[in-house]
């Protein structure tokens, strides 16, 4: 129907748009951002544009480009949380740390219980090994969002640092039960069992983990290392 649309009013960005954004679940993520930037050059100031086309970016692996998207976006729309914590997750990997902390204070203006804001502020402390900032954030998170998944993740990540790796699994299977595609904490789960010598309980993890996520190339190639692992064993 939208290109249909599109034969009709070709000057329509709303369009280009809403191809994007359909290219876009479908994972083609190429092709997504050729639409988006067809639907900027009719509405250069089309701020949602440019925090989706910002963050295709980022799964492509072109972090200056969405980090130029981003940037874009804020200028155009100060006020646009969603942007700003996206940038904030980028500086985040960038390692810019005061700078994503910058953006997240401004976020907690206008959304001061927005939970992915303490999610970021203890990833921000994680970095930089502040372990009981971290675990404040993290806390804070679930406090306002107990499903959220990373939060466990990460709050688990802590605990097997400090040694406590029965809580830190915990923590994790936690983290799966509220979201089972996430591939770090299969990871984090599979790692603590192996480091353990519990290779057999690390192969069962790993089948499920598996079957959520076939395509994930890291857990396979832990996978291929486990076998033989067991093997020898």
């Amino acid at each position: 129907h939208y290109e249909k649309l599109l034969q009709l009013q070709p000057n329509n960005p709303i369009s280009y748009f809403q191809l994007a954004r359909i290219a876009e679940f479908e994972k083609k993520y190429v092709e997504a951002i050729y639409l988006y930037k067809k639907c900027l050059e009719l509405n250069p100031q089309l701020y949602v544009a440019w925090n989706n086309i910002g963050w295709l970016y980022e799964q492509i692996g072109d972090k200056n480009q969405a980090e130029q998207a981003y940037k874009k976006c804020i200028h155009i729309k100060p006020d646009y949380v969603l942007a700003k914590i996206n940038y904030a997750n980028l500086l985040v990997q960038l390692g810019l740390f005061s700078l994503a902390e910058e953006q997240i204070r401004m976020v907690l203006q206008y959304e001061p219980t927005n939970c992915q804001n303490y999610l970021i502020l203890g990833n921000i402390s994680f970095n930089q090994s502040e372990w009981d900032k971290a675990k404040s954030a993290y806390q804070k998170t679930l406090e306002l969002c107990p499903k959220n998944a990373p939060a466990w993740n990460n709050l688990g990540l802590l605990l097997s640092l400090s040694g406590q790796e029965e809580q830190a699994r915990e923590m994790w299977y936690k983290s799966l039960q509220y979201d089972d595609t996430l591939s770090e904490t299969y990871i984090n789960l599979i790692l603590s069992y192996e480091n353990q010598g519990e290779i057999e309980k690390a192969l069962s993890v790993m089948k499920q983990a598996l079957e959520k996520i076939p395509s994930e190339k890291e857990l396979s190639e832990i996978k291929d290392r486990l076998t033989k692992k067991n093997s020898v064993l």
